[in-house]
């Protein structure tokens, strides 16, 4: 039986020192957890998080790779979609404002899984191979999840808990901006304060050109934001 501590290492060791037992088993703590799908480590750097988030889609891709000469265009990418690009879509919005580092890894494998599809060597150029595939980064795609919320939040989609953390924004006096479907931007003194959904959604959303904020259903929503984030990191005018 296993249970997560969040603290120091010293106070890991020191429960670890403990020899209590229930039922005959004895309990053991442990240095992660895991809760709807995301790990968690005692410094919620989501690092094991990425790791296993990692080894997952490499499996994945090592396995379609093997058949990638059986199958045709159409087929090897709905197999990417459904085995990788599910993965690194799933729960990305815990992964704002990580280190470089970390989101680079999630990167490499959306990288090598573009050039597996068009049988591209490893140091080929992948930016306008992802262009051609009509794929979003990784940054961007987690952009763009945070703020699908944000919308479903402004117009009583979500969860009453996300949509508690979102607020209009009501200027003290008269201004142009109280048309603009603006949110009240919070401000953090901690850096990872700047991951918070409160924090990072409203910022994001008041980043939006207007006409993608006054969409009203979400699907004319979802095309308007990916040709928006695809224009701007594709440079595409």
């Amino acid at each position: 039986t296993e249970f997560m501590i969040f603290g120091t290492k010293q106070d890991i060791t020191k429960v670890s020192e403990l020899s209590d037992t229930v039922g005959g088993n004895k309990i053991m703590p442990s240095s992660t957890a895991r809760n709807i799908g995301a790990y968690r480590d005692a410094a919620m750097n989501m690092g094991c998080h990425v790791n296993n988030n990692i080894r997952s889609c490499y499996y994945q891709l090592r396995a379609i790779s093997k058949i990638r000469k059986y199958l045709s265009f159409d087929a090897i990418v709905k197999l990417c979609h459904s085995f990788i690009t599910f993965r690194l879509d799933n729960l990305n919005s815990l992964l704002h404002k990580l280190p470089d580092y970390q989101i680079y890894k999630l990167q490499l494998i959306q990288n090598n899984t573009a050039r597996m599809i068009k049988g591209l060597r490893k140091h080929h150029h992948i930016t306008p191979t992802l262009k051609e595939l009509h794929w979003l980064p990784v940054p961007e795609r987690i952009q763009y999840k945070i703020i699908l919320l944000v919308f479903k939040c402004v117009h009583n989609q979500a969860p009453s808990y996300l949509m508690e953390m979102i607020c209009p924004y009501q200027p003290t006096r008269a201004l142009r901006s109280s048309s603009h479907l603006l949110l009240e931007a919070r401000k953090t003194s901690k850096k990872y304060g700047e991951r918070a959904f409160s924090v990072c959604g409203p910022k994001l959303w008041n980043s939006l050109p207007l006409h993608i904020r006054q969409k009203e259903t979400v699907e004319t929503f979802k095309v308007a934001l990916k040709t928006y984030l695809f224009r701007r990191v594709y440079n595409v005018i």
